[in-house]
């Protein structure tokens, strides 16, 4: 092959190279995450575009119903029948059982934009400031541990069709040893675990 065609392969190829790289950035600037500011609740999701109409679409958790804002919810209701009078009050006056908070950690889509993997946090977060107490077996004060009520999943939304996006979610910690992620005892730390998964999973 002489130098000419030589040429003119490299240059396709880098030219071939260079749109796929567009076209991933294209996938990747097309979601969003935005966050609820009616609810009294942080209720973050994720967006993307319909390339037709421009108009915002919600990709997660769109029609999935999570059962894991619903595990933060009931043990929160449980923890109430545990608690002495003046701590159940402080904990229905906050409206803590009313709802969960989800937070999207991070996201990663596919370069072809068919597939995004979130790594999603369930807590509540007015629980916090209230430092309740329970009893051990022994009668003990026992301080509520907020880690309890904090619940991590990884999960993969599909497009089937035309802008029809389809969830499901998994633990966390479950995903993590599927793929020999090692997770930090701390799980203030967990993010950049969750970094990582979210990576390998969306390329799956």
């Amino acid at each position: 092959m002489n130098r000419s065609r030589v040429a003119v392969v490299v240059g396709l190829l880098i030219a071939l190279a260079q749109l796929h790289a567009i076209a991933a950035n294209q996938a990747v600037d097309a979601f969003r995450v935005s966050t609820s500011a009616l609810a009294d609740a942080r209720l973050d999701s994720l967006q993307t575009i319909n390339p037709e109409s421009k108009q915002p679409i919600e990709v997660f958790p769109g029609t999935f119903a999570s059962p894991y804002g619903a595990e933060v919810i009931q043990r929160i209701e449980d923890l109430a029948g545990r608690l002495d009078q003046t701590d159940r009050d402080a904990l229905i006056a906050s409206k803590a059982a009313a709802g969960f908070d989800r937070s999207i950690m991070s996201w990663r889509a596919h370069p072809a934009g068919r597939r995004v993997a979130l790594a999603v946090r369930y807590s509540r977060e007015r629980l916090l400031p209230l430092k309740l107490q329970v009893t051990d077996d022994y009668g003990r004060a026992d301080p509520v541990n907020p880690a309890r009520f904090e619940l991590f999943a990884i999960a993969v939304c599909s497009r089937t069709a035309a802008e029809i996006w389809t969830c499901g979610e998994e633990p966390l910690t479950e995903v993590a040893s599927r793929h020999n992620v090692n997770l930090p005892p701390n799980r203030a730390e967990w993010t950049a675990a969750a970094e990582k998964l979210v990576e390998i999973v969306a390329g799956k």
